[in-house]
């Protein structure tokens, strides 16, 4: 059986630049966008919600960093999850030099494990 699952992921950037891993060379290039191509180029995705924002709107909690450590089966596993990311405090801080926030969430599709 399968079921749908909202997956969410936040970017933050001070222009609207982005790296995209070229798999086959397996290189970084960087690609500048004016933001009404970003919205283009979005808009050709399946996305579910997508929303720009301040850092400062975003809310650091050592709650969620509990429900990583106590919950999630990714913790540890990923460079994209605690404890590699670091503390919360190091997160902040390192999110806040940031101008800006592009939270992204999209719905897939995935096996019913239950």
């Amino acid at each position: 059986m399968r079921s749908k699952e909202l997956v969410q992921g936040v970017v933050c950037y001070n222009r609207i630049m982005f790296e995209i891993q070229i798999r086959e060379r397996n290189e970084l290039e960087e690609i500048m966008l004016d933001q009404e191509l970003l919205l283009q180029k979005m808009n050709e995705l399946p996305l579910y919600f997508y929303h720009f924002f301040s850092p400062n709107e975003l809310e650091f909690s050592e709650r969620i960093r509990w429900i990583c450590e106590n919950e999630c089966p990714m913790y540890g596993k990923s460079w994209a999850c605690p404890p590699a990311v670091g503390t919360v405090e190091a997160c902040k801080c390192k999110c806040q030099k940031y101008e800006n926030c592009l939270m992204i969430s999209t719905i897939v599709e995935v096996t019913d494990i239950a």
